[in-house]
C-alpha cells in the first residue's frame, strides 16, 4: 500500500481515504480468492506416439505400418503441419465459378500426418473444414480409415503381403506399387531403428 502512494502529493485526509479504500479491495479481493473453487485440469495432451498406438488397435492396423505411412507422407519429424499440392489430382475437382484459386488448389491438397486430400476425403472423414486435417487425431482417424477400406477392398488376396502392398497402393493412389515399396523400406528403417 505504501508503495502506491509514495509519491501522493494531496492532503493527509485524501491519503488516509485513499489508503482505506486500497485496503478495503484488497480484502475484498483476497475474500474472493479464498472461495475460488479448484478445477479439473485434463492430463496432458497424448503424444503422436501415443495417438498412433492408439488409433491403430481401433482400425486393427499395426501402428508399425501407421507410423511408416506417416514417415513417407509427412517425414521422420511426422510434423501434423504439413501440406503438399498434389497437382495431378487437381484434374479430379470441378471448378465452381464462386471458388477462387487457392480454394480450387486446396481441394487437391494434402494435409497433415498422413496427407489426407481434403477434397477426396471431406465425406469420408466427415471433415467440416481443411483445418480438421491439422488436428493430428483428426487426421490420424482419416487416414486410417481410408487404409482400412483400401484394405477391405484387398481382402480376397491369398497372400497377406500382397494385400498390404496392394492397399498401401489404394491408399496412395498408385497402381505401380512404389508407393508400397516405399513404405515397406520405411518399415524395415523403423525395425531397424528399434534394434
Amino acid at each position: 500500500v505504501a508503495a502506491c502512494f509514495g509519491a501522493y502529493k494531496g492532503s493527509i485526509e485524501g491519503y488516509d481515504k485513499a489508503k482505506t479504500w486500497v485496503v478495503d479491495q484488497y480484502y475484498e479481493i483476497r475474500s474472493k480468492l479464498s472461495t475460488v473453487e479448484y478445477v479439473h485440469v485434463p492430463e496432458a495432451e497424448q503424444s503422436t506416439e501415443e495417438l498412433i498406438e492408439r488409433i491403430s488397435r481401433k482400425h486393427e492396423i499395426p501402428s508399425l505400418i501407421t507410423k511408416a505411412i506417416i514417415v513417407q507422407e509427412s517425414g521422420r519429424g511426422m510434423r501434423p503441419d504439413r501440406m503438399r499440392y498434389e497437382e495431378h489430382l487437381q484434374k479430379r475437382f470441378k471448378r465452381d465459378p464462386y471458388i477462387n484459386d487457392i480454394e480450387y488448389q486446396m481441394l487437391a491438397t494434402s494435409f497433415g500426418l498422413t496427407q489426407v486430400v481434403y477434397g477426396l476425403h471431406k465425406g469420408t472423414c466427415n471433415l467440416q473444414s481443411y483445418a480438421d486435417l491439422f488436428d493430428r487425431e483428426k487426421n490420424l482417424e482419416c487416414g486410417l480409415t481410408v487404409l482400412k477400406k483400401c484394405l477391405d477392398v484387398h481382402k480376397n488376396q491369398q497372400v497377406s503381403s500382397d494385400r498390404l502392398r496392394k492397399a498401401l497402393g489404394c491408399y496412395n493412389g498408385d497402381g505401380t506399387g512404389g508407393y508400397a515399396s516405399k513404405v515397406m523400406a520405411v518399415v524395415a528403417d523403423l525395425v531397424v531403428d528399434q534394434m
